[in-house]
């Protein structure tokens, strides 16, 4: 269903209802320009316009569009649209505005508890409790995408192992993810595809769950091989349709959380990057290419954001880590052609010797700005950008903000 044609309460975000309905957020909203100089509408999203009626103006610049802000209102008058004054609208008058952070509000809504919305995505599949489980919460830190760790790109990519009938169980559960979301021009982008395709889009979130992927890089693989679908009588589907209703609504609050890394799970970030690294590569047998760098704090940021933590717990890192661990031995057990470790998965050439250049003279626990690194290794431009790629992604160096950090070799 699209955001556009929701029409009840329980349908609209925390933060969509808070903003539409408390008088303490009267002058609160995402902004959205009249084509008038000056004017503009505070709307409680991006996806949903408010429904009062007024607008407001501001005799200087107006604040920036696609911003939620907050506004002083000095005055308001009626001014009437018509001759016979039935048609009017409230200006509001402003001196000043400031940027609004909603998350707080956001992580508020408690209508469903993390659990049961893992349980909600274990509703196609008949199979071992366990992996089914492990399944939904795979399936969960998907939709809830990651915010940007790495040139300023956030998502998940989830590398999808079944038959083409199980493909479509993988996919019912995602009917959560409003259709407005599979547009490249979305900030929170979802590809949900049987094929590899190209996307064609910089910055915000892109998240990708493709079927049996061949040079998808991917955050963690989920392995449907061996359940089978659930069936259900039609009152039951109608009862689950009205769950997803008010999971597509907290997953919009969960989406504007961005959870933040304190200095003391830093240890087990790097921790689990090294164990992760280490399972990984001495597996000898590769079914897909694994993003070793930036997985964990990807998945562990979007499990924060699965139970509205502003921060990540290093419970979340253990958790994801575990089920990356369960999914991963599932995925290389399959017979397939292993990929040859030395092509795909170590450090050559001159990604090689870009990784020692830094590491002789940054070590491991230095945050080296990109500038700065490219200078001190003395490649171009963009060889130094494809040898920090390569270097995250088989696990010597992991993104943090705008800096890469090195990890020991």
């Amino acid at each position: 269903m699209a955001l556009s044609e929701r029409s009840m309460g329980y349908e609209l975000s925390n933060v969509e209802r808070e903003i539409a309905c408390n008088p303490d957020f009267a002058d609160v909203g995402h902004v959205r320009y009249d084509s008038q100089d000056g004017y503009f509408f505070l709307d409680p999203s991006p996806y949903l316009k408010s429904a009062k009626n007024e607008i407001y103006h501001i005799a200087g610049p107006r604040p920036p569009e696609e911003m939620y802000v907050k506004v002083r209102v000095e005055d308001e008058h009626n001014h009437l649209l018509d001759a016979s004054a039935d048609r009017w609208v409230t200006i509001k008058e402003i001196s000043r505005f400031g940027a609004f952070d909603v998350t707080q509000i956001a992580r508020k809504r408690s209508i469903m508890d993390f659990r049961e919305i893992i349980e909600f995505f274990t509703y196609p599949y008949r199979g071992e409790s366990d992996e089914v489980l492990r399944i939904a919460r795979c399936s969960c830190l998907f939709a809830c995408s990651a915010p940007p760790v790495q040139k300023e790109t956030g998502g998940i990519s989830s590398a999808v192992f079944g038959r083409h009938y199980q493909w479509g169980m993988f996919k019912k559960p995602l009917m959560i993810i409003p259709p407005e979301f599979r547009r490249t021009s979305a900030e929170v982008y979802y590809q949900i595809s049987k094929k590899e395709k190209a996307v064609n889009k910089k910055g915000g979130e892109i998240n990708r769950a493709i079927l049996l992927p061949e040079t998808m890089v991917s955050d963690i693989p989920v392995v449907i091989y061996d359940v089978s679908q659930r069936t259900f009588q039609k009152d039951y589907l109608e009862s689950l349709m009205g769950e997803a209703s008010i999971i597509r609504a907290q997953l919009l609050d969960s989406l504007l959380i961005r959870p933040e890394e304190s200095p003391a799970i830093e240890q087990a970030m790097r921790e689990a990057i090294y164990a992760m690294r280490n399972e990984h590569l001495s597996g000898g047998r590769f079914t897909y290419r694994q993003n070793i760098g930036d997985a964990i704090p990807r998945l562990a940021a979007s499990y924060a954001r699965l139970q509205s933590s502003l921060e990540i717990d290093k419970r979340y890192i253990d958790e994801v880590m575990d089920d990356w661990q369960f999914m991963h031995e599932k995925a290389c057990s399959m017979q397939s052609s292993p990929m040859g470790i030395t092509k795909a998965f170590s450090l050559t050439g001159d990604s090689r010797r870009i990784y020692f250049a830094l590491y002789d003279a940054f070590g491991s626990d230095y945050a080296i700005a990109p500038g700065e690194g490219q200078k001190v290794s003395g490649a171009a431009p963009e060889e130094f950008a494809l040898a920090l790629d390569s270097i995250v992604e088989t696990g010597y160096g992991r993104w943090k903000k705008q800096s890469i950090i090195l990890l020991d070799p």
